[in-house]
C-alpha cells in the first residue's frame, strides 16, 4: 500500500488553563476533550497505515500540559512509531522544571511558549492570568536544560500582537532571557486583525 508523507498535527488536550482574549479556545462551542495514551496509539495506528511522518505536532487549539499521559504518548512516538521530530507548544505555565526535564527524557525534540506579552500587567489582560514570572522562569529552565543536557532541543517563542502587546517583541525577550538568550531558536511575531471594537476600547 503506497503512504502518502504528511505533516501530522494531533491536537492531545482541547482544555485550557488561560483565556487568551485572542483566542477561540475559551468559546462554549468549543468542545474539551483530552486523549489517553491508549486511543491515542489506536488513532495513531490507524493513521499511520496510511500515512508516513517526519514531523508530528501534539497541540493546537488547548493546552497540552493538562494532558497527564503526554510523556508517555511522546514516549510512543519517538520510540515505538520512530518519528524524527515530536513538538508541542504550550503557554507554559505549567511546565515547572521537574515536568520540562520529563518531557525531555520521553524524547520531545522541540517545544514553543506561547507569550503574548512582555511585562505582567499586559500578560495578565492578554491571558487572563498572572502567570507571566511563572512563565518566564519556566522557559528560562528550559534554557538552562538546553545548556547543559539536551543541546538538541529547538526552543521558540510565539507572541500574538493585540492592542496589549502592539510592539516587536524580539528585542524585549532577548533582554529578559540575557545570557541563555543565545539558546532561543527564534521568537515569533504573529500579526492579528483588530476588530472594529477594539479600536474604538483599546481592548479586547
Amino acid at each position: 500500500m503506497k503512504k502518502y508523507k504528511k505533516k501530522i498535527n494531533f491536537d492531545v488536550c482541547t482544555f485550557c488553563n488561560h483565556a487568551c482574549d485572542f483566542c477561540s479556545n475559551p468559546d462554549k462551542r468549543t468542545k474539551k476533550a483530552k486523549t489517553s495514551y491508549k486511543d491515542f496509539m489506536q488513532a495513531m495506528d490507524n493513521v499511520l497505515t496510511y500515512v508516513s511522518t517526519d514531523e508530528l505536532g501534539l497541540s493546537a487549539k488547548g493546552e497540552v500540559c493538562l494532558n497527564e499521559d503526554l510523556e508517555a504518548i511522546i514516549w510512543h512516538c519517538k520510540h515505538i512509531y520512530k518519528i524524527p521530530y515530536v513538538y508541542i507548544s504550550s503557554n507554559g505555565a505549567l511546565m515547572n522544571p521537574a515536568r520540562a526535564k520529563a518531557l525531555l527524557q520521553s524524547g520531545l525534540d522541540s517545544i514553543k511558549f506561547s507569550i503574548n506579552a512582555i511585562d505582567p500587567l499586559h500578560y495578565k489582560a492578554i491571558h487572563g492570568r498572572d502567570d507571566f514570572q511563572k512563565v518566564i522562569d519556566n522557559f528560562y529552565a528550559l534554557l538552562t536544560l538546553k545548556e547543559q543536557e539536551f543541546p538538541h532541543l529547538k526552543l521558540f517563542i510565539s507572541s500574538v500582537l493585540t492592542p496589549y502587546n502592539t510592539q516587536d517583541p524580539k528585542n524585549a525577550f532577548l533582554k529578559i532571557f540575557g545570557k541563555r538568550a543565545y539558546l532561543i531558536n527564534a521568537i515569533l511575531p504573529y500579526k492579528r486583525v483588530i476588530t472594529h471594537k477594539e479600536h474604538l476600547t483599546g481592548g479586547g
